[in-house]
């Protein structure tokens, strides 16, 4: 094998891993941001926090907090590919 092209594979493999386990993380805290928003912080406002004309503005709040994540997750994996395409150079 070329050494050229093990160095590029030894350099780049690590570099992919790290920004891979990012976009990984960030994946994996989309349920629990759904989880937070919708079965922790909703109820608990619904339990005397809010009048019931709110709830459905609260409703919508919480779940536009937690496609921020589903954003930001979706951001990171176009990162990911664009730096994947940058190192394969």
């Amino acid at each position: 094998m070329d050494s050229a092209i093990l160095l590029s594979f030894h350099t780049v493999l690590p570099r992919a891993l790290l920004i891979g386990m990012g976009v990984v993380v960030q994946f994996i805290s989309i349920p629990v941001e759904m989880d937070a928003s919708f079965n922790k912080a909703l109820p608990l406002l619904k339990n005397g926090y809010l009048e019931k004309s709110q709830y459905a503005a609260a409703k919508q709040i919480l779940r536009a907090a937690a496609l921020t994540y589903v954003a930001a997750s979706l951001a990171g994996l176009l990162n990911f590919w664009r730096w994947m395409q940058v190192l394969r150079k």
